[in-house]
């Protein structure tokens, strides 16, 4: 008797769980499906770096070359030595000139000379600075979430990130090459004054003439037998100095944000990429492959310099892409199909969208999106867990979050409200 009823039983069972089944998983089924959903978070906006480590050495940033044309009188003596800290204006050596009135005319060619080179100097900055570009900023409508319901509320805000980064980043090396002009007017000057102290000096009668420094730094080298340049004068300021392989001269250029790291200073320091060489070095690696030198120089008004001096080995950081506080998400939470990329985002009626995203840079396991969703909707961390786009969707019961403290600091209208949408609310 019980096998009657058991067999029948069984048979029914098996029949309704395969009905079942077979409803949901048809195609165009209308049996109501609903996403278990157990991470989601807001898009966020941050700044993604990627860059190359390198180790370098640093090198006098500059080297001055001080001659003496033998035509132009009888050398006298030096008045410094190797190793001399110089300023401008040090006297260096003097000679002795026979013929004044020639050497006068010599002096005031040389002294025209560098005028002209500061008038095409200044004309250069004027162009430079029509270079700099103007701010400009576009509006992008974004979303905030409403704290009970997480509904998206539209607001305004001014981003376009891109373009504002590019603009500064245009702005900085156009800054830096101003700098680097007014420098060499400077230099010049110093050289003219040089000059017309040596007619001033001629205009006296004297056949003794002084040559000065025209730049400060530490006499590095005298050629004693008088060969040119007479004397070299090293600058006190430092450069970076090292080598990239093949494959990183495709990725490092000139104008390059670089932070340098010295055991001789606590703070890092900030520089940019200055030069890179077009041929390589004359040794091959280990392995028979080139390697190209380049260099970078520290940002103006960095702190420490002083305690860092040519020979001291360094690493440093060079930021090869970079953008600036951008919207982003982790490299999985992206579906991608083909050419295409997808997010899967909670919309405000409580369905689960897949929408196309356009995306940007890569930066240590996370994507920048460009565009296809704004700042705080949310989205499924987890797209592999979900294959129910458009779908409801459900969510894990957080015991940790229900207290009987919140619990009680919860107003009777919320609790009523809350527990009648969770009775009449229909899927």
């Amino acid at each position: 008797m019980r096998r009657k009823i058991l067999y029948p039983a069984v048979i029914l069972g098996i029949t309704l769980v395969a009905g079942n089944l077979y409803l949901i998983e048809k195609a165009d089924s209308k049996v109501d499906r609903s996403s278990f959903i157990d991470e989601w978070k807001p898009v966020s906006s941050a700044s993604l770096r990627n860059s190359i480590e390198k180790e370098a050495v640093l090198s006098s940033s500059q080297e001055e070359y001080v001659y003496y044309d033998e035509s132009r009188g009888t050398f006298k003596e030096f008045l410094v030595q190797e190793g001399d800290d110089i300023s401008v204006g040090t006297d260096l050596f003097t000679y002795q000139v026979e013929d004044t009135v020639n050497q006068e005319v010599y002096l005031e060619s040389e002294i025209q000379q560098f005028e002209d080179e500061i008038d095409s100097i200044k004309d250069h900055i004027v162009d430079l600075r029509t270079l700099r570009p103007s701010s400009s900023t576009t509006t992008r409508r974004t979303n905030t979430f409403d704290d009970r319901y997480g509904a998206p509320v539209n607001t305004e805000e001014q981003q376009d990130y891109s373009i504002e980064a590019a603009n500064k980043e245009i702005n900085y090396y156009v800054e830096q090459e101003i700098a680097r002009k007014e420098l060499e007017i400077e230099q010049l000057n110093s050289k003219i004054e040089n000059l017309e102290r040596q007619i001033t000096q001629l205009q006296l009668n004297e056949t003794d003439i002084t040559v000065s420094s025209t730049t400060e730094g530490i006499v590095k080298k005298m050629a004693r037998e008088l060969d040119n340049p007479l004397i070299v004068i090293s600058s006190k300021s430092s450069l970076v100095q090292g080598e990239l392989s093949e494959q990183e001269t495709l990725k490092i250029t000139e104008g390059q944000e670089a932070v340098i790291y010295s055991t001789a200073v606590q703070d890092r320091i900030k520089g940019f990429v200055t030069d890179v060489a077009v041929l390589p070095s004359e040794t091959l690696t280990e392995d028979g492959s080139s390697t190209y030198p380049f260099q970078v120089e520290f940002e103006e008004g960095e702190e420490n310099l002083d305690a860092l001096r040519p020979g001291f080995h360094v690493s440093l950081s060079v930021i090869t892409e970079e953008a600036l506080d951008v919207l982003n998400v982790p490299s999985e939470s992206l579906l991608t199909e083909g050419i295409k990329n997808y997010l899967l985002v909670i919309t405000d009626k409580g369905t689960v969208e897949k929408r196309e995203v356009t995306v940007g840079m890569t930066s240590e396991g996370r994507v920048e999106v460009r565009s296809g969703i704004e700042k705080g909707e949310i989205y499924i961390q987890d797209p592999d867990s979900m294959d129910l786009p458009g779908s409801t969707f459900v969510t894990p019961l957080k015991i940790d979050k229900l207290t009987l403290n919140s619990i009680k600091n919860a107003d009777r209208h919320t609790i009523l409200e809350n527990l009648l949408l969770g009775i009449l609310e229909r899927k």
